[in-house]
């Protein structure tokens, strides 16, 4: 963590109260000159989240989520939207929680001059099997699109997805059977859960 990321934080939320979430530029641990994420987006057409890395904004720029792994929240925007929705347990929380944010008007931000050195999964990997990191990001992935794509939208978001975790599932099922049912399963399950807000 880079000595003064919290001050380049709270600065950026102070100089504009419009901004509810912000974060640092995320980069790789053990490739510190590696970006791995100035904040991320759902892709319009796919419903696919993906992270910017792309070096150089000029100052505080508007994204759709901040990664999980460094992030300043505003208490209002808490008391506004809620917290994390639990349900999730692993993967898309704060997607789901950056979609919320920005529904009630508020800003996410990347702060390009805010830096973290992020080791990429070794929480996850100590504390989830395979199986379950697999079977978390299809089901919460399938909640996103559910819960915060336009009605309009849905049927293709919906298809798009089908089409994707039916490729990810061949693909898996190559390599390692027990993961590729968890898509399976994670998949179904995405469609039993209600909307989540």
């Amino acid at each position: 963590v880079a000595p003064d990321l919290v001050d380049r934080l709270v600065d950026a939320a102070e100089r504009d109260p419009s901004i509810a979430l912000c974060g640092p530029e995320m980069y790789r641990y053990h490739q510190p000159d590696t970006l791995w994420a100035a904040g991320g987006d759902v892709s319009a057409w796919t419903g696919r989240s993906y992270h910017h890395e792309t070096n150089g904004l000029a100052g505080p720029t508007d994204v759709g989520y901040i990664p999980g792994a460094a992030m300043l929240v505003r208490r209002d925007a808490f008391e506004s939207v809620g917290f994390f929705e639990p349900a999730f347990h692993a993967y898309f929380e704060e997607v789901d929680f950056a979609f919320r944010v920005r529904r009630r008007g508020h800003r996410v931000v990347c702060v390009p001059d805010a830096r973290v050195w992020h080791k990429i999964g070794a929480t996850m990997t100590r504390v989830y099997t395979a199986e379950q990191r697999k079977f978390y990001g299809v089901r919460n992935r399938r909640w996103v699109l559910r819960t915060h794509a336009p009605m309009w939208k849905r049927p293709f978001l919906h298809a798009i997805d089908a089409l994707a975790s039916a490729f990810h599932f061949a693909f898996t099922m190559a390599r390692s059977p027990g993961e590729a049912r968890a898509v399976f399963r994670g998949y179904c399950a995405g469609w039993r859960q209600a909307d989540l807000r």
